[in-house]
């Protein structure tokens, strides 16, 4: 389960939810590519989830990933939009955990490209993307207060 950004995502947010963590910037950017990015890999682009445990494999039915997008991606973005939280750090300090997370796939010899069945490129420049149109309405926003 540790190769997967969503479990990180989500124990981020899980920490922060329960007041263990701040609920910054960089939580806020992460849980919207997560959102955004899971929403598409489940609905849009669906793949076949199979996960490893063990040595075995299991495969996950169809109707579970749906389960998983909504308590895993939607519900953090939804929780977040419903408390608004506001602070002033930087959402692109989210690429250190992210960073944390590529470099911990690649001490486990694990394939990034395999891990979600799209290229980790794809992926890295769809929430780059996300990460710099957020950055500017953000930026944009308190340059204007």
């Amino acid at each position: 389960m540790f190769q997967y950004w969503s479990f990180w995502n989500f124990n981020w947010y899980l920490g922060a939810e329960v007041g263990f963590l701040k609920f910054t910037g960089p939580l806020k950017t992460s849980i919207i590519n997560t959102s955004i990015i899971g929403g598409f890999m489940t609905f849009i682009y669906p793949r076949k989830l199979t996960i490893k445990y063990k040595g075995k494999k299991y495969k996950i039915p169809y109707y579970y990933m749906i389960l998983g997008d909504l308590f895993l991606h939607q519900l953090p973005l939804i929780r977040m939009m419903i408390n608004n939280p506001k602070d002033k750090i930087c959402g692109l300090y989210s690429t250190i955990p992210v960073f944390g997370w590529f470099l911990y796939n690649y001490h486990n010899k694990i394939d990034q490209d395999k891990i979600y069945g799209i290229k980790m490129s794809y992926l890295s420049l769809s929430s780059l993307v996300l990460t710099s149109l957020y950055g500017l309405v953000n930026h944009r926003t308190n340059l204007l207060k």
